[in-house]
C-alpha cells in the first residue's frame, strides 16, 4: 500500500514539475519575444531620424559639389555658367557647357530644408569668378532648426559655408 501511495505521490510531483515546465517555457518564450522585438524595434525608431539627418547633410555636401563642377566647367569650357535658385519651387538650376553643350542641371530641395534666398549667380568663363555680386545661398536646416548661408567670394568665388541657430 505504502508503495503504490509512494508511487501516485511520484507521479503527482511528476505531473506538477511538467507543469511547471510547461508555464516556465511559455513566460520564457513571450520574455524572449518581447525582448527581440525590443532590440528589433529601436533601431528602426532612430533610424527614422538618422535618414533625415543624413538626407540634410547630403543635400548641402550635393550642393557644393555642383557648385565646383560648374566652375570647373566655366574654367575648362571658357563659359560662362550659371546658378539660379527658385525660392517658389525650391529648386537650384546650374547651367554650365559640357564639351561645347549647354547642360542644366536642377537641383531639388528636399522638405527637410527650405531655400529662402533667390540671388543669381554667374560664374565668368575662363577664371570661374563671380563677376557679378556677392552670391548668396540662403536656407533653413528645420532638422537641425539652423540657418545656412553660403557666399560666394567675389574676387575667388570660393564659396564659404555660414552657420546660425534659429
Amino acid at each position: 500500500m505504502k508503495n503504490t501511495s509512494q508511487i501516485s505521490n511520484i507521479n503527482n510531483i511528476k505531473n506538477l514539475l511538467r507543469m511547471n515546465k510547461q508555464g516556465f517555457t511559455l513566460i520564457e518564450t513571450l520574455i524572449t519575444l518581447s525582448i527581440t522585438m525590443f532590440f528589433i524595434l529601436l533601431p528602426m525608431l532612430s533610424f527614422r531620424d538618422l535618414k533625415e539627418k543624413w538626407l540634410v547633410e547630403c543635400t548641402f555636401a550635393e550642393f557644393s559639389q555642383y557648385y565646383q563642377h560648374i566652375q570647373q566647367s566655366a574654367v575648362v569650357e571658357r563659359r560662362q555658367s550659371d546658378i539660379v535658385p527658385d525660392v517658389s519651387q525650391q529648386t537650384i538650376s546650374f547651367s554650365y557647357y559640357y564639351h561645347g553643350e549647354v547642360r542644366v542641371e536642377l537641383f531639388k530641395l528636399p522638405k527637410e530644408v527650405e531655400l529662402i534666398s533667390s540671388t543669381r549667380v554667374s560664374l565668368k568663363g575662363e577664371t570661374g569668378v563671380n563677376r557679378e555680386s556677392l552670391g548668396r545661398f540662403k536656407f533653413i536646416d528645420h532638422h537641425h532648426n539652423k540657418k545656412i548661408e553660403y557666399i560666394c567670394q567675389m574676387g575667388s568665388a570660393k564659396l564659404v559655408k555660414k552657420e546660425t541657430k534659429l
